[in-house]
């Protein structure tokens, strides 16, 4: 990244007519415009509903794994060396940095070019043309080999995968007590509570909890 340079103003002196006086403590327009300039970008609004871990490179497509019709594919110690190269390749500093400098664009699919770039290489560094039938391929591994622990310990995004197809559904009655949050506002730590109990401590009239519409905003960042 570049190093950031400060403007350097002609002038300015104390008897310099066009000389400012400082900026009260409000901050001065132009500067604010420099400030927004040099933070990072909101992300993309189409990357907010874009779930990377339901994507095809984490070998799914929505909640459920890739299922590839290919009759022939690689011996499970293969795929374990194959999916391990795929972890070192995003894990190097060059790949790392891509990954950021995608973040401050406003092209959510960028992400994924990036990913499909790296299973493409490992196809090819294993001998593998990288057509859309070896990608469908490599990322059905698990479904070749169901359960494999050596497997799923070769890419973060099997080994760390906890998405699943929830059981409420639009228009279901939402179980008040049986889902747990943790309150922040206590300690550190935590403390959990059901979300009964959350939003009774939040309606002023908590005997009203099961009468007036209650709304959910959940969210999740890596």
């Amino acid at each position: 990244s570049k190093p950031q340079t400060e403007d350097k103003k002609k002038g300015g002196g104390p008897d310099d007519k066009k000389s400012k006086p400082p900026p009260s403590s409000s901050q001065a327009p132009d500067d604010k415009k420099k400030d927004d300039k040099q933070k990072l970008k909101p992300m993309p609004k189409d990357m907010r509903s874009f779930a990377l871990m339901l994507h095809p490179t984490s070998g799914r497509t929505g909640f459920s794994p890739i299922s590839s019709k290919s009759v022939s594919y690689p011996s499970k110690e293969v795929f374990v060396q194959m999916l391990q190269r795929e972890t070192a390749l995003r894990l190097l500093p060059e790949t790392q940095d891509a990954i950021d400098a995608m973040l401050k664009t406003d092209d959510p699919s960028s992400y994924t070019r990036i990913l499909d770039t790296i299973q493409k290489q490992v196809l090819q560094e294993f001998s593998y043309a990288p057509s859309e039938e070896n990608i469908e391929m490599y990322r059905s591994a698990l479904s070749f080999y169901p359960n494999d622990t050596d497997l799923t310990n070769s890419a973060f995004y099997y080994k760390y995968n906890r998405s699943r197809d929830g059981p409420i559904s639009q228009s279901d009655p939402v179980p008040l007590e049986s889902i747990q949050v943790v309150d922040l506002s206590v300690s550190t730590s935590g403390q959990i509570k059901s979300l009964r109990t959350v939003a009774q401590e939040l309606c002023k009239v908590p005997e009203e909890v099961d009468q007036r519409p209650l709304i959910l905003i959940a969210g999740s960042i890596t």
